[in-house]
């Protein structure tokens, strides 16, 4: 639904997985105050920045993930950014 407030992925058996990119279709939750994406993604585009009322950012465990955007900067309400165990 167009009003998603909470978006969470996680999955217990990483290696069955290939990483990606953060579909595109997240940007559309204006909403979206958490975002949770555990195992699965490469690469985070810098339009994240769209998501103005995202508080809680939380990208574990995703060792394809080398880098985060600059647009993570420009979240004016992000308070909490979990990245561990990234890079590989």
């Amino acid at each position: 639904p167009a009003g998603l407030v909470r978006f969470d992925f996680d999955t217990r058996d990483k290696s069955s997985l290939t990483a990606i990119p953060l579909p595109p279709q997240i940007l559309r939750f204006k909403n979206l105050k958490v975002l949770h994406i555990e195992g699965l993604l490469n690469s985070i585009p810098d339009e994240i920045s769209q998501l103005n009322n995202l508080q809680f950012l939380s990208i574990p465990e995703n060792p394809d993930l080398k880098e985060l955007p600059a647009g993570v900067g420009d979240l004016p309400n992000l308070e909490v950014l979990k990245w561990r165990t990234c890079y590989r």
